[in-house]
C-alpha cells in the first residue's frame, strides 16, 4: 500500500497536506513529522518501503534538503518533493541530483496531485 511521509514544523501545513491527501488518494498511509529528526525516528519504525514524502525546506534542526538527501540514501525508489515558497535560495542542482521534486507553495490539490501523478512508484 502507498503510503505518504508529511514533514512539516507547520502543523497546520501538515494538516492541509494530509487532508487534501484523504480525499485525493484515500488508501494512502500518512505518517506525519515535525521535523527532520522527528521525521527520521519514523522512518526507523516504517514497516514498509517509503513511496512519498512531502518535506517542507525551511525547518529548525534539519532543513528540507538535507532531510531529503538522507531519506534518498535509505529509500531510493521514494519520490520525494520539496515544499516551500521560497525558490530564490533552493540549490536546483542538488535537487536535480537528488531527484526532488519541487512543490510551490501555496500548496493546493492540483500540485499535490501532480505530485502523486509523476512518481515512478505510485500504483494506482
Amino acid at each position: 500500500m502507498p503510503n505518504l511521509l508529511i514533514v512539516d514544523d507547520s502543523r497546520t501545513s501538515r494538516l492541509l497536506i494530509q487532508e487534501m491527501t484523504k480525499q485525493l488518494r484515500p488508501t494512502f498511509q500518512i505518517v506525519e513529522a515535525c521535523d527532520g529528526k522527528d521525521a527520521l525516528r519514523k522512518l526507523n519504525h516504517l514497516k514498509e518501503l517509503l513511496t512519498f514524502a512531502t518535506i517542507d525546506m525551511y525547518m529548525p534542526g534539519i532543513d528540507g534538503l538535507t532531510l531529503a538527501s538522507v531519506i534518498r540514501m535509505r529509500y531510493p525508489e521514494a519520490y520525494l518533493g520539496l515544499v516551500t515558497g521560497d525558490t530564490d535560495h533552493l540549490d536546483f542542482e542538488d535537487m536535480k541530483r537528488l531527484d526532488v521534486s519541487l512543490i510551490k507553495k501555496p500548496i493546493s490539490s492540483e500540485k499535490l496531485l501532480a505530485f502523486f501523478n509523476q512518481s515512478r512508484n505510485y500504483l494506482e
